[in-house]
């Protein structure tokens, strides 16, 4: 294991330096992506336009003229769901946060579509 060092043997480790330095290093483009003209938006990207939207926390929802809305509230009285309602078509949006546990997302998706069902 030890020992002493062959005398070519750092002429050698500089040619392979040398030849390791001439490899091009491929660099990641780290600028922002462009953005999307049709959202989703950040809040801080959102356009500055005349589209009315409801703010429901989480989320800035695109209304129509002539749009219902529905707070769905659980027996104790917290906001849980809104439900849009436009011409024949509704919308339901729910916000859920994430699980603390990371294992446990299979199972709490089966209870989400449980209690939606």
């Amino acid at each position: 294991m030890f020992g002493r060092r062959k005398k070519g043997a750092a002429d050698e480790v500089d040619e392979l330096d040398a030849e390791q330095v001439e490899t091009e290093v491929e660099v990641e483009d780290l600028s922002p992506p462009p953005p999307r003209p049709s959202g989703p938006w950040d809040d801080a990207d959102a356009p500055e336009d005349e589209i009315n939207r409801i703010d429901l926390g989480g989320l800035l929802i695109p209304v129509p003229a002539d749009t219902e809305v529905r707070v769905d509230v659980s027996p104790e009285g917290e906001v849980v769901a809104a439900t849009l309602v436009f011409a024949e078509s509704s919308m339901q949006v729910n916000a859920f946060a994430a699980p603390r546990s990371y294992g446990i997302w299979g199972e709490v998706r089966e209870e989400i579509a449980v209690a939606l069902r």
